[in-house]
């Protein structure tokens, strides 16, 4: 429902009782005194007409936030500089910007400073000392400035974020009095600056910047919104109406004219500001937001200017854009006025399509919304519930969000005065004022919540930058202010939903515009009486003030939501729909690739239960490989995994009296490995392959290998002759499942794309079937059976000679394939052509292969046979711990395959476990004689040279191997192991680095590399591999430990403690884990809590004499 502007009211509002005291831009701020009904509790809005007052605000709301800066560990205090000589600049900083700095998955927050204006000062002190903190995740954050690289230059003002060189990091710009900084992200949170590189060291004053693909290139270009043409030699004395030394009006300096820097896609930016057209006109720009605002499907862009015409630049479509906001009703407001614009954001509040404006304004004007009537053209809408209420109050930093679910969009304003204000003239620094949170009532009614029926309310500061992201996690959106002069707030959500679902949503394109910035994004929502859909999110960092939020959109849905669809305008303008499995979930979307998780591999729909909202599998769940395309994960229809009841139920034994006595003991042996180790999965594996491959019991495998891979969730070929086993009796809905987990853990086996895109095609999936056999198509051009399936799939669609085509090529390279002969001769019938039809399909009945080429299964039907049966029953033998009668089957085997290395290094294995030595280097060495470049061999020698303790010896050995083959992860890691007890740590590094590489999923491997970079003195990187450990298995108390002996190497007491306690927990009796954190309380001056844990470290240890002497220090300092 639209609801009536009020215009009459505007106009008489402010037609007469401001004139006299109104003064147009930032300097001219002189406020009435603030409205008496802040004091009642109640939002008091002007009635038409007479005047009456209207209560909105009385009642409490169901939002919730709490300001958590200092217990989160965030200590930033913003300086302005400022002693007494009001330099311009000092009133317009700072800004800040929540982004997943170091790639881990969890938001991170950045604080700009001011630094000091006045001359003389050192240039440490005069420099903006800008702060990173890194999430540390459950609600802690920690100082990361020092090792990001981070140095600020001039006096800072905004920050803009965004991946302007497509790498998959985000990099970082800086807007500043002075020449702009632009920190390029070169991985794990690490920044160079660059700006004067890459071309942007933009030396206006810059106040908000923004990243965008404005000329739909790919890229993202950069726009920088400037300010004032002002320098210290241009600053002249400004005065309040009573007298008092103030900050100036804007209008006392020339606007300068914003930037536009266009992408050149090689790290680079060409100034374009010129050829753009975007320097036709110009103001005192502050704010900036680019997106479609007049239904082309372009790029436009939109700037909040101080005291002058806003500016809508529309774009043409070929990199030039044209002015247009005095025409489109943007420009000015409703009176035909110029206002004070400051921050500025975008909504679609009637979920009409289309993009409404906000822009915050000073006190003494009203914050404007400017509705868009869809053809380009603005009206400035009235809207009662957002006027009165912002008439004392100057804002800035501003976002529309749904902050309970309930799927209305509600309004945050950060505040803070830019002259003083009469009633706070006698503070140090007086332009405080209150934030202002709207609760929204549907459609354009608010209700404003005042401090009086609001506990939660932060108190006065003086808000400018305001950046909005999930910072814990939890899906709904946290708030960041930057205050200037003072402590910034971080507004934890806390929000009663009410039983609402939510979705969260974060975009990937291939491109370069890796975070598909730009994007627009609509659900449609299933509810049990049909669908509904909520109103559009865009893909963005740019708007509120100075500051770059996160980006990743948040939907609130009904309580009765059931699942939903997202619909995607991605920013080259093709659409795109993507069924959302599960609710209360954050999803990651790839164009063209469906679901994915946080490194951009496809993932299956069922999978989603198991991720958390970092986009990471959570503990227990398996990671999918790396190269699996997104035709596997995306079909609709699919069954999910099915879900196996671990059971100790072994299949009998078949009847074994028509095959090989041989064949009979080795699926009798396989029995007997199960029965004695029902928990191992490898047993059940085997002895479901004996039953598929020597006995021919395809039930009786079925239920063996179900059992493995409910023991391994990762048994890839268990999971792939499940597929085989289930579509031969004719379940091709559970077949499908496992072929899609196969391809998740292997994806370059080519068969089961193969398999699974013949299966898609029998079930009238012929789209994802055919994308399948493309993908096949793009590693191996010449796969026949990849050409034969898109053959069969064009001439069930009657495109004949498109499968001739395809065909004639399936034949030319495999002759043998018997289906790609049959299936050319089919095509030829059809097309008349009767003679080479019987050609081909006579050549069908000769050719040899009629299967799919299937190395696995090949494998598997042709090594059951002769001697392997002594190697499996001795693997089986070995895996059940009966190791003298694996050592016995492995000597009887080298008997019989003398010259199999195989053997003999098994053997070695089996003598090594065994404690005989002497007669494993001889196995070995035997082994080596016949494979001497096997990297396999040397490092099972380097064991044997370990375990004897020549580590000279097998140090040697294992480089030998790793040379060889530098995918050994285990001898990456024993090498390692050598060098720390070696004191060779430089090198150990390297070699855990290299490990962990390799596995990692393996949190050990972390936890050496943090123990051997903290003993070469690389603390950050130490850190980094310890905070993966607990990333990984946060139990790792050990990991815990040394993150916390971190902690008070930095003096951080409060983080320090967090981690001791933390390992306590798990481990209460750990004398050194009460010792540290002791000391960790110690740091924070609690002496006494301090003593008590240094006491109860003796305690646990009363005979160290370290300990001892700790509590004779702690007693002496208390």
């Amino acid at each position: 429902m639209r609801l009536h502007t009020h215009l009459a009211f505007r106009a008489w509002l402010f037609g007469t009782t401001l004139t006299s005291v109104l003064l147009v831009g930032c300097g001219g701020d002189n406020a009435s005194r603030r409205s008496e009904a802040e004091s009642t509790g109640a939002s008091s809005v002007a009635g038409e007409g007479a005047g009456a007052a209207e209560s909105i605000g009385a009642q409490p709301s169901e939002v919730v936030f709490r300001d958590v800066a200092r217990e989160s560990g965030i200590e930033f205090r913003h300086r302005t500089g400022f002693d007494g000589h009001y330099w311009f600049p000092e009133i317009t900083t700072p800004g800040c910007a929540i982004f997943d700095a170091d790639g881990d998955g969890l938001e991170d927050i950045f604080f700009v400073d001011g630094g000091v204006l006045t001359p003389g000062v050192s240039t440490e002190e005069a420099r903006p000392h800008h702060r990173l903190y890194r999430n540390l995740g459950e609600g802690r954050f920690q100082d990361m400035t020092e090792t990001s690289g981070i140095v600020g230059a001039g006096y800072g003002q905004g920050a803009a974020v965004g991946d302007y060189d497509g790498d998959g990091d985000l990099d970082l710009y800086l807007t500043n009095v002075g020449a702009n900084q632009l920190f390029l992200n070169t991985g794990s949170g690490r920044f160079r600056e660059v700006a004067k590189e890459a071309g942007v060291d933009d030396a206006s004053w810059s106040s908000s910047a923004a990243f965008a693909d404005v000329d739909q290139d790919g890229d993202l270009d950069l726009y920088v919104a400037n300010y004032c043409l002002w320098s210290q030699a241009a600053q002249v004395p400004c005065k309040t109406p009573s007298g008092e030394p103030d900050y100036c009006n804007p209008k006392a300096f020339e606007p300068a004219p914003d930037t536009f820097y266009r992408n050149r896609g090689d790290g680079t930016f060409e100034t374009a500001t010129v050829s753009s057209g975007i320097s036709a006109s110009y103001g005192r720009g502050l704010g900036v937001v680019i997106a479609d605002l007049n239904g082309d499907d372009l790029p436009d862009i939109y700037v909040a200017n101080d005291g002058d015409p806003n500016s809508l630049w529309l774009g043409n479509g070929d990199g030039t854009f044209r002015e247009d906001g005095l025409l489109s009703g943007s420009a000015l407001n409703a009176q035909g006025n110029t206002e004070a614009s400051m921050g500025v954001t975008l909504t679609d509040l009637e979920s009409d399509g289309d993009w409404d404006i906000f822009i915050t304004h000073m006190t003494g004007e009203t914050n404007t919304l400017y509705r868009n009537e869809g053809n380009g053209f603005f009206e400035d809408w009235g809207v009662r519930s957002l006027i009165s209420p912002s008439v004392p109050l100057t804002g800035f930093g501003t976002l529309f969000f749904d902050a309970d679910f309930d799927g209305d969009d509600d309004l945050y304003i950060a505040n803070g005065a830019v002259i003083k204000s009469p009633d706070a003239a006698r503070e140090p620094w007086p332009y405080a004022q209150r934030d202002q949170f709207f609760v929204s009532n549907g459609g354009a009614e608010f209700t404003e919540l005042l401090p009086a029926t609001t506990p939660w309310l932060v108190p006065e500061a003086v808000g400018r930058g305001a950046a909005f992201g999930d910072l814990d996690g939890d899906g709904d959106v946290d708030v960041v202010v930057a205050n200037a002069e003072g402590a910034p707030f971080v507004l934890r959500n806390e929000s009663k939903r009410g039983g609402h679902h939510w979705v969260g949503l974060r975009l990937r394109e291939t491109d370069r515009n890796v975070e598909a910035i730009g994007a627009v994004v609509q659900l449609q929502v299933d509810l049990a009486d049909g669908a509904v859909t909520t109103p559009r999110k865009r893909v963005s960092r740019d708007g509120s003030y100075a500051s770059s939020n996160e980006a990743r959109v948040a939907f609130g849905l009904p309580a009765a939501a059931s699942s939903a669809v997202a619909r995607i305008h991605w920013p080259d303008g093709t659409d795109e729909s993507v069924v959302l499995p599960v609710l209360d979930r954050d999803f990651y979307v790839a164009k063209g690739r469906g679901l994915v998780d946080r490194s951009g591999t496809p993932i299956s729909s069922e999978e989603w239960a198991a991720l958390g909202n970092s986009g990471d599998l959570v503990e227990g769940a398996v990671s999918s490989g790396s190269g699996e395309a997104g035709a596997v994960a995306e079909a609709a229809g699919d069954d999910p995994l099915p879900e196996i009841t671990l059971s100790a139920n072994i299949p009998p034994l078949p009847e074994l009296s028509k095959v090989d006595e041989s064949v009979a003991e080795r699926v009798r042996a396989a029995h007997d490995v199960l029965s004695s180790s029902p928990d191992l999965a490898l047993a059940w594996k085997d002895y479901g392959l004996a039953l598929y491959a020597d006995a021919g019991d395809e039930d009786g495998a079925r239920v063996s290998l179900e059992q493995a891979v409910a023991r391994n969730p990762e048994d890839v070929r268990s999971l792939y002759l499940l597929a085989v086993l289930e579509a031969a009796r004719g379940e091709t809905g559970p077949s499908r499942a496992y072929l899609r987990r196969t391809l998740e853990i292997a994806p370059d086996y080519t068969p089961a794309r193969i398999r699974l895109g013949e299966l898609r095609s029998a079930d009238g999936d012929h789209e994802s079937a055919e994308r399948l056999f493309r993908e096949v198509l793009e590693a191996n051009p010449e796969d026949s059976d990849a050409l034969e399936g898109l053959g069969r799939l064009a001439r069930s669609r009657g495109d004949l000679a498109g499968a001739v085509q395809l065909l004639d090529r399936a034949v030319r390279s495999d002759p043998s394939s018997r289906g790609a002969h049959y299936e050319l001769g089919l095509a030829l019938r059809a097309q008349g052509e009767l003679d080479r039809a019987r050609s081909e399909l006579e050549a069908a009945t000769r050719a040899g292969r009629k299967d799919l080429r299937d190395p696995w299964l090949l494998e598997l039907r042709e090594g059951r046979g002769g001697d392997n049966q002594l190697l499996t029953a001795a693997n089986q033998a070995r895996l059940a711990g009966d190791l003298a009668r694996a050592e016995e089957l492995y000597a009887e085997y080298t008997k019989r395959k003398p010259d199999d290395p195989i053997g003999w290094s098994n053997l070695a294995a089996a003598e090594r476990d065994l404690g005989k030595l002497g007669a494993a280097r001889a196995s070995i060495q035997r082994a080596l004689t016949l494979d001497s470049e096997s990297a396999r061999l040397l490092a099972l020698s380097a064991s044997l040279e370990i375990k004897g303790g020549n580590l000279s010896g097998a140090e040697e050995l294992l480089r030998h191997a790793v040379r060889a083959d530098s995918s050994l992860a285990q001898a990456w890691f024993d090498l390692g192991s050598i060098q720390m007890a070696q004191s060779d740590r430089f090198a150990a590094v390297t070699s855990f680095q290299r490990y962990t590489e390799l596995r990692p999923a393996d949190p050990n491997g972390y936890f050496q590399l943090g123990e051997a970079a903290v003993s070469i003195g690389e603390m950050d990187r130490g850190r980094e591999a310890f905070e993966q450990v607990v990333r990984q298995d946060s139990t790792q108390v050990s990991a815990l430990f040394r993150l916390g002996g971190l902690d008070l190497r930095e003096q951080d007491g409060v983080a320090a403690e967090a981690r001791f306690r933390s390992a306590l927990r798990r481990n209460p009796a750990w004398a050194e884990a009460h010792l540290g954190l002791a000391h960790a309380l110690r740091l924070q001056g609690k002496e006494e809590e301090a003593l008590r844990e240094a006491e109860r470290a003796l305690s646990l240890k009363p005979e160290s004499e370290g300990l001892q002497r700790s509590v004779t220090s702690f007693k002496a300092a208390k």
